[in-house]
């Protein structure tokens, strides 16, 4: 994907998606989720309720009702969780409490995928990449 041109999405107003367009324009959550669109549509419902809460009062719901999990030794990187049925997905994204955003990197089917540890080690580029984009937009 290095081809193409990385942006942030704005998704709402603390909530963003690291993206990288190349020819089909499609993001990266339309392309994880092309196979499960209730999934997907799920996943923006919940992004639609916390954006309305805000990012604190989001992050605290978020936690609290377990649609937001950590990561074992990674402060900076959470999951957003989305159960449909019997499949979970997993959205790993990274949280900048300085500047209260949150900035969704990939997704994926829970049991399908990788270790958590190769999760977070393919998603370090892209932890930067965000950094740069939010520095970007200030």
């Amino acid at each position: 994907m290095e081809d193409g041109v990385w942006r942030l999405d704005e998704i709402g107003d603390f909530i963003f998606l690291l993206n990288c367009y190349g020819p089909n324009e499609k993001n990266v959550l339309q392309r994880r989720f092309k196979k499960d669109r209730k999934a997907l549509n799920k996943l923006y419902d919940l992004l639609e309720k916390l954006d309305e809460l805000g990012f604190d009062d989001a992050m605290s719901f978020g936690q609290s009702a377990h649609y937001i999990g950590t990561i074992a030794n990674n402060k900076h990187l959470t999951l957003i969780e989305i159960r449909v049925k019997l499949t979970l997905w997993r959205v790993v994204t990274y949280v900048d409490y300085g500047r209260k955003v949150l900035v969704m990197l990939d997704a994926f089917e829970h049991h399908k995928s990788k270790t958590m540890n190769a999760v977070v080690n393919a998603n370090e580029q892209n932890v930067k990449r965000a950094i740069e984009l939010l520095e970007e937009v200030e």
